[in-house]
């Protein structure tokens, strides 16, 4: 089991760091071409749309480390019919969110002008990315289950290489663009279609993968759900405060100060994001594993690979 953990730890860990590296420099060798082609303004507004899906999303991102660890413990023992009860209910869950997210921004698009600092000119083209961005998150949130099903049965490798492929497709698509005319609203587009396409697809393959996968209304249930807020309760409190320390500041920039200083704001947290995630990138590959050895009762494994492990994420 600790070789199989080894073998598998090393793969996961492995294609982490190289899809992230791989983002991480198109990301920067992209920006400031973008910067110069949709104007620091339009950059604000991308910053001010990901902050107002903030408030909301942060109870998205506490739910998956819970989902994940259920799913784990569940399909380390096999038993199914309770993997997919945290499935179908998971769906459920950021069904809600989604659609709350979505009627956030669909209103801050008619009220952008009262709300924000901006200039007259940009009021169209916020209104416009506030309405793009409440559709993407209306159809991309919900089909996150497929990322988070390959995490829990340790195949980072595939999660990761259908992330390459849908940054790689992105990165070709936008220098079309950079080249023939981009705006905020195509950049916008892109990026949307580039998360539903990635996400779908994992569902799509998630099959082949777990078998006894099933998507049904009927493993729907209070139990299940109960379980998933309790022990998302915990993690939302961590969550909350990296809305506090993040997002608020962007929104707080862009309502008193200006939509442009927000896009500074952003541009100094995308670096500074960059550089905390490299000792996490052991961290996510390791809570699956912990589910793991947690639901075979193997606690001596979880500390000899806590120990082994922790030295090295801080």
């Amino acid at each position: 089991m600790i070789k199989l953990f080894k073998d598998r730890f090393l793969i996961n860990t492995g294609s982490n760091a190289f899809s992230r590296l791989f983002n991480q420099v198109v990301n920067f060798i992209l920006y400031p071409y973008i910067i110069l082609n949709i104007g620091v303004e339009a950059v604000g507004i991308m910053a001010i749309m990901e902050s107002v899906v903030g408030p909301v999303s942060f109870f998205q991102s506490s739910f998956i480390p819970s989902k994940i660890k259920y799913l784990s413990e569940y399909s380390s023992k096999k038993i199914w019919i309770q993997f997919n009860n945290v499935v179908n209910c998971s769906l459920l869950i950021t069904f809600i969110i989604s659609i709350a997210i979505s009627i956030i921004l669909l209103l801050i698009s008619v009220f952008f002008e009262n709300i924000f600092s901006i200039s007259q000119n940009s009021i169209i083209l916020a209104s416009q990315a506030a309405i793009i961005t409440a559709f993407t998150v209306l159809f991309s949130y919900s089909l996150s289950i497929g990322e988070e099903i390959f995490m829990s049965i340790q195949r980072y490798d595939v999660y990761n290489g259908v992330i390459i492929l849908f940054s790689t497709i992105k990165l070709l698509i936008i220098i079309y663009f950079l080249n023939v005319g981009l705006t905020l609203n195509i950049l916008l587009i892109i990026n949307g279609l580039s998360i539903i396409g990635r996400r779908l697809l994992l569902i799509i393959i998630a099959k082949k993968y777990v078998p006894d996968l099933i998507f049904n209304v009927k493993y729907i249930n209070t139990k299940t759900l109960s379980e998933l807020f309790i022990f998302s309760g915990k993690i939302l409190i961590i969550a909350l405060s990296t809305f506090v320390t993040r997002h608020m500041g962007q929104l707080i920039t862009g309502i008193y100060i200006s939509v442009e200083s927000a896009a500074f704001y952003y541009t100094c947290h995308k670096i500074y994001s960059f550089i905390k995630s490299i000792p996490l990138l052991f961290q996510s590959a390791l809570l699956p594993y912990i589910s793991q050895f947690e639901a075979l009762n193997e606690k001596n494994k979880i500390i000899i690979v806590t120990k082994r492990l922790t030295k090295y994420i801080y």
